[in-house]
């Protein structure tokens, strides 16, 4: 894990927690749209997120 201070620890886990959430929201909304198009914007902006999840992951471990 790198060295951060406590302040930097928390705002990379408040963020974390931020693209978490806005996955989870994505793949809900993908699963109830019917407009092809539509759901796989949803899923292609999911995996955008998926990706800031695993950036932020990293820089905490």
């Amino acid at each position: 894990m790198p060295n951060l201070t406590q302040t930097e620890a928390w705002f990379l886990d408040e963020c974390l927690k931020g693209e978490k959430m806005l996955f989870r929201k994505l793949a809900s909304s993908a699963s109830q749209v019917s407009d092809p198009q539509l759901r796989q914007l949803c899923q292609d902006i999911q995996k955008v997120h998926q990706r800031h999840v695993d950036i932020l992951a990293g820089q905490i471990m």
